[in-house]
């Protein structure tokens, strides 16, 4: 059959089940018709991974290795592009270029495709040769593939192999992995990010996010740095400046930025070493930072700080003072510290201090059991029905949310493993914490009790949705997925 007969009948199977629609009573009803509630508290539901990019390359987790794909020196240059919908049918938007995107997880790909892991390519899924695009393309074991002769009949980041009569992708991570008249195009680069802080709004257009990232440069250990990037929609953000805001000195670390609006810019305050000390950084415009004043703002101090403290996150209070919630100890809880002036400069001991959150107040009898580590919590002043102000808390901890199970024949308690909860307060001090916690924790797919792990929760209130970024990794934290996203209330 040719190719014009061949469509013809793919719309001829289309035109079909219209006719009948249209001729009975099971068209589809809307789902809700009402308002829905939008709390930021819970139900919260994991939409996918963050892309990140630095400049045209994506950063992938650290388990993976630079990598790309082979394409002939003599190919055009890579159209640019804002979404998938600017480019052709198997290309993505990667980076603000088309091009067919390098996968080795389905997560990566987005919806309606999946991970053809033989080619290390994302794919368009199909039922028949309806389903794909093109004049010669053709529907393989399920995935939508193109027939060629040369490579010109390819898209951006394939070659046409000649032995198999089809477009394919040729995964390589330097110019080694090709042939000579060839170049290795690299998609993705292994980075390991965590400790995300958002601020809606803060250059007037985008959301603007702060993050830890560890950078494995020519010195004798990895280093803790941070990073700032832009983002529209959440889920594609784009690293500017490409260099790191903060660069620790060469046996340093800066870890986990907290951001709030001061009076002559922006305030950031970063835990430094491990946990040691947090230190106070202002800037004019969110790029170029000065630590002011240079010497620690915060240090460990009371008896229950256990000689650490970490992660803080900033909110300014109700009464106009700024104040930092942190993580003590070893995941021993969370402490408060409240400023003694409007500009967050000093942060004195003693009644200025408390322990606010601790894995006891966490754990529950039936749906967050044997809580031993609450950590990185991150804080939001809300208002309630009737104006009046509180303090929101997200947190991570670790306990069992799943009971006894059954597997090959044997009973055994499911893993413990690190999940985000919820607690709320008036004076920001005595907090009762969400009795249906916890309010993110994810299941893998395709299993019933295999938990991943939810740490380093950041929220911000969109108006008609909250989004919660988080590090995710597994239950032991051996192998680390970097940020993903969850949103509230979950899409219909």
């Amino acid at each position: 059959m040719s190719a014009l007969g061949a469509k013809l009948m793919c719309w001829r199977s289309a035109l079909l089940p219209v006719v009948l629609l249209a001729g009975c009573t099971f068209a589809d009803e809307p789902l809700w018709s009402g308002s829905r509630l939008v709390s930021g508290v819970s139900p919260y539901k994991d939409i996918g991974g963050v892309e990140i990019c630095v400049a045209d390359h994506r950063l992938g987790t650290p388990d993976t290795d630079l990598a790309g794909f082979c394409v002939p020196r003599s190919a055009p240059p890579r159209a640019t592009c804002a979404t998938d919908s600017d480019c052709r049918s198997r290309e993505s938007c990667v980076c603000g270029y088309c091009t067919v995107k390098y996968c080795t997880r389905n997560d990566e790909c987005g919806e309606g495709r999946m991970c053809d892991f033989t080619l290390s390519r994302c794919v368009s899924t199909c039922y028949t040769e309806c389903d794909c695009q093109g004049p010669n393309a053709r529907c393989d074991i399920g995935m939508c593939q193109q027939l060629c002769i040369v490579n010109a009949e390819c898209q951006s980041g394939e070659i046409c192999s000649l032995s198999r009569a089809r477009c394919i992708s040729v995964p390589c991570s330097s110019d080694a992995d090709c042939f000579s008249d060839e170049e290795c195009i690299i998609q993705r680069e292994p980075r390991t990010l965590t400790e995300p802080t958002l601020a809606p709004n803060l250059d007037g257009q985008n959301m603007v996010v702060f993050f830890d990232m560890i950078h494995n440069g020519p010195y004798e250990r990895p280093r803790h740095m941070i990073f700032r990037a832009v983002t529209a929609d959440g889920q594609r953000w784009t690293v500017e400046p490409a260099a790191p805001i903060l660069e620790p000195p060469i046996l340093g670390d800066y870890r986990a930025p907290t951001v709030m609006q001061g009076s002559g810019g922006f305030v950031m305050y970063v835990e430094i070493g491990d946990a040691s000390a947090i230190l106070r950084a202002t800037s004019p415009d969110g790029r170029a930072w000065t630590f002011d004043p240079p010497d620690p703002v915060l240090i460990p101090e009371a008896s229950w700080e256990q000689g650490r403290v970490g992660s803080p996150s900033v909110v300014l209070g109700a009464d106009g003072l700024p104040r930092l919630y942190y993580e003590v100890g070893d995941g021993a809880g969370v402490g408060l510290a409240v400023a003694s002036d409007p500009e967050g400069r000093s942060f004195p001991s003693g009644a200025g201090r408390h322990l606010v959150l601790t894995p006891p107040q966490v754990t529950t009898d039936l749906l967050w059991r044997n809580v031993t580590r609450v950590r990185a919590p991150t804080a939001l002043l809300g208002h309630d029905f009737e104006g009046e102000p509180f303090y929101r808390l997200f947190f991570s901890a670790r306990g069992y949310e799943s009971p006894e199970a059954t597997s090959f024949g044997s009973v055994g308690q499911i893993p413990s493993n690190y999940s985000i909860g919820y607690a709320a307060s008036r004076d920001g001090v005595s907090f009762e914490v969400y009795p249906f916690n916890p309010v993110l924790d994810r299941i893998y797919p395709n299993t019933f009790v295999n938990h991943g792990s939810e740490l380093t929760p950041a929220v911000v209130d969109l108006g008609d949705r909250y989004l919660l970024f988080y590090s995710a990794a597994d239950r032991n934290l051996g192998d680390w997925e970097n940020l993903r996203v969850a949103v509230n209330p979950p899409p219909l």
